[in-house]
């Protein structure tokens, strides 16, 4: 009798224990998982990255997909440090597309660069936009009501809360990521290739490693790792080179790792550089897409955007 009735007992606080974890779950959905909006100003989706912790840099061991072997990591990769990013935010499912720029160009009366010589009259809507510079990359951003992401926002979102060398595991696999290794034609005659065509990483993010590098919001420091802040690290105050991070088309599989750093000077048009944006998480509680604003009181109210832009906040 005393038995069955402690079965029971455990059998029901078992059942509570199922609804309750279904109902956390239910009430909690993981990033990348339906938490995303299209901008009707560029026509992209955007998906919200969680605010959170991880541990920014190489990680040591062999990252395999290329011979002959090459050094772990990079000095400018190390040490291996926890950052913290305090705020979520919406970043842009894909790199910013072809099409996406010429809606820019369009609304803002600008002209397309010269075309890359694998697309050379922008015939590839779906592709990535390269050969845009540092301030062109940051003024469409502010034009779809945000900024380019800082490099710690662009590792926390394309790690999406992985540890290894790569988002997908600790060896080179062509189903994620577009390199000179299974571009078609290679090095030699390839190029970009449509976004979303092979497999997002867990937060939704298609290339995230591979098909362009993505220009970041700060300047290039190779011992920023060693004396950088600990939260919403933005990186130095001034520089030579801006921070690309994510590897392109033209590289080799060991450059995906998602520790490689990139560097060029912002007025470099590159056939392997393009970017994606970072919304305020706000910006979907204003109903609209802020208008970016000219910088008069650096402490004003407004949230700081990069370059002398504020990005209007909700009222």
């Amino acid at each position: 009798m005393v038995s069955n009735r402690i079965c029971r007992q455990l059998t029901l606080f078992g059942s509570f224990l199922a609804v309750l974890t279904l109902s956390l779950s239910a009430g909690s959905p993981s990033a990348g998982q339906g938490d995303a909006f299209t901008n009707p100003k560029d026509g992209l989706t955007y998906v919200r990255i969680p605010a959170g912790s991880f541990r920014m840099g190489c990680v040591p061991g062999w990252a395999g997909g290329y011979k002959p072997a090459v050094k772990e990591c990079n000095s400018e990769e190390t040490p291996r440090h926890i950052v913290t990013i305090t705020e979520p935010f919406y970043l842009s499912q894909t790199e910013v597309t072809v099409g996406a720029f010429k809606r820019f160009c369009e609304a803002t009366g600008r002209t397309m660069p010269d075309g890359p010589h694998f697309d050379p009259k922008w015939e590839c809507d779906s592709c990535p936009m390269v050969r845009v510079t540092w301030e062109e990359a940051n003024a469409y951003c502010a034009w779809v009501g945000g900024r380019l992401p800082t490099e710690a926002e662009w590792e926390h979102a394309a790690r999406a809360g992985t540890s290894d060398q790569y988002y997908w595991g600790g060896s080179f696999d062509p189903k994620h990521a577009w390199c000179r290794e299974n571009v078609p034609g290679g090095r030699k005659t390839g190029g970009t290739q449509p976004v979303a065509a092979l497999k997002p990483n867990s937060w939704g993010l298609y290339d995230a490693v591979g098909n362009v590098w993505e220009w970041c919001l700060d300047w290039y420091d190779p011992a920023y790792y060693g004396k950088g802040p600990a939260k919403d690290p933005k990186g130095p105050d001034s520089g030579e080179f801006r921070v690309q991070r994510g590897g392109s088309w033209y590289d080799i599989p060991w450059v995906m790792r998602l520790s490689a750093r990139g560097r060029t000077k912002m007025g470099n048009r590159l056939d392997n550089t393009g970017f994606r944006c970072l919304l305020p998480e706000d910006v979907r509680a204003c109903g609209h897409i802020p208008e970016p604003i000219e910088e008069a009181h650096p402490a004003s109210s407004g949230r700081p955007s990069a370059a002398g832009v504020v990005l209007a906040t909700c009222r």
